[in-house]
């Protein structure tokens, strides 16, 4: 029996989460990630002592030069300036250094929409995003499902003016 509890105690000191790898899955590497912005979420009310945060709808550029839409979560203090106006243009390719955090995945109907109770106890379905260009609005279903990225603004690294038509064209090079 005695010999029974050892190899069981040492089968979970084998598959245990050992510090370094704790640590990586609490604290994931931030990476370079590239983007348009193409719209943003309807802002919640903003807090003067503690954290914010906007929700971006955005066209992750991959190394192929394909768009994948994703959200982009921007958090400031609220000593700090929110997202810079000059930077919610369509044709402006962003660089950051996020995160990845799939505990803030969401749909795109949860993103884009918002539920509220209106007169005589009705539900009242609205838009909850504000477009940066007219064109920029993605095909998307509800159910289809955003990867989340985590950013501040301290992890801005650059934007680049690429109109969108020559990402069109390079793709079909």
């Amino acid at each position: 029996m005695l010999s029974m509890k050892a190899a069981v105690l040492l089968f979970i000191a084998n598959t245990a989460i050992t510090p370094s790898r704790a640590e990586t899955f609490r604290n994931p590497k931030p990476r370079n990630i590239n983007f348009r912005l193409v719209a943003i979420a309807e802002p919640v009310g903003r807090s003067s002592f503690s954290p914010n945060r906007d929700a971006l709808l955005v066209s992750m550029i991959d190394e192929t030069n394909r768009s994948v839409p994703a959200k982009v979560v921007f958090q400031y203090m609220g000593y700090e300036d929110p997202l810079p106006t000059g930077l919610l243009d369509y044709d402006l390719v962003h660089t950051f250094k996020a995160v990845r955090d799939p505990s803030c995945d969401e749909t795109w109907h949860s993103f884009s929409t918002k539920t509220l109770i209106g007169p005589h106890d009705t539900l009242v379905i609205l838009t909850s995003v504000r477009y940066t260009t007219t064109g920029a609005s993605p095909e998307l279903s509800a159910n289809d499902v955003l990867p989340c990225y985590v950013t501040q603004m301290r992890g801005y690294k650059g934007s680049r003016r690429l109109p969108a038509e020559h990402i069109a064209m390079s793709r079909n090079k």
